[in-house]
């Protein structure tokens, strides 16, 4: 698909957009079972409801010491769900606690073609693989229009304030792609950093400010957000509906395949919209 994109010119391969969502993941938060003592949620709560003095055979007290003790915390360190052990603990999009994975996208933000898609670990951090995740859209792009693999395309990164990494952009600069990534610390005092890591920060904000700059953060609104839109809500995988990493990894490509398809398909006949043709 990627291939067809470029023969048609939707893959410039230039400006590059990179962020996440989240998805739901198929486990309930019911049928967790407990890291260490092996007990179901259910039981955890009466064995410590018990030991504070409350009935643990009346249900309702039950409930009522869950909710309102002050020590209750939901780590991935102590719980999991056996049905898909990979699932982690996070906030959905609407905002409730549940079992969550990530989807992260790699965006042509000229076009709005997806480069990349992956699922990630919904506890993983946004940006701490960035330089690696930049290295094979590049090598997408290459094998895409036939190109040596070691062809450097990109000229500019974005994202957004999660994705502000310092070692993660000095690794990027030093390849001379530029990151258009706003600071999330307004308050940063640069010259107490290191000069190698004041030099980066510098050079990313120097990038922000751009007219360049700010035509790719425009760009990354419209494009990055809408190519979730079109893949997780549009192409009905804000729910999942398979377990296991693996899975959903293979429905999330075949989603973000239909995308591409669909642009492809619009620039082809000139009419339709995403949603129609998705």
């Amino acid at each position: 698909i990627l291939e067809a994109l470029h023969k048609h010119k939707l893959l410039k391969g230039h400006d590059i957009g990179i962020d996440t969502s989240v998805i739901q993941a198929n486990a309930s938060m019911r049928t967790l079972k407990n890291n260490h003592t092996g007990e179901s949620y259910d039981e955890y709560i009466k064995r410590i409801a018990k030991a504070s003095g409350v009935d643990s055979e009346n249900k309702q007290a039950v409930r009522d010491f869950d909710r309102k003790r002050k020590d209750k915390t939901m780590s991935n360190k102590d719980w999991h769900n056996p049905h898909d052990p990979e699932a982690k603990i996070g906030p959905t999009k609407e905002g409730p606690i549940k079992m969550t994975y990530k989807v992260e996208n790699t965006v042509d933000v000229e076009t709005g073609a997806i480069i990349q898609t992956q699922i990630l670990p919904a506890d993983q951090a946004d940006g701490q693989d960035m330089d690696q995740q930049i290295k094979q859209a590049q090598k997408n792009i290459n094998k895409a229009e036939g190109n040596k693999l070691s062809s450097r395309r990109i000229k500019k990164v974005t994202g957004d304030k999660g994705y502000y990494k310092i070692e993660q952009m000095g690794l990027l600069q030093k390849r001379g792609i530029k990151t258009v990534i706003h600071d999330p610390n307004v308050y940063r005092n640069i010259d107490k950093l290191p000069e190698e890591q004041a030099q980066i920060v510098k050079n990313a904000k120097r990038s922000v400010k751009s007219l360049y700059g700010k035509k790719i953060s425009r760009q990354r609104g419209q494009y990055v957000e809408r190519s979730f839109t079109h893949q997780l809500d549009n192409g009905d995988l804000r729910k999942a509906t398979l377990h296991g990493w693996l899975n959903i990894q293979k429905r999330n490509l075949i989603a973000g395949l239909g995308v591409n398809l669909s642009l492809l398909m619009r620039n082809i006949f000139g009419l339709g919209t995403p949603k129609q043709t998705i």
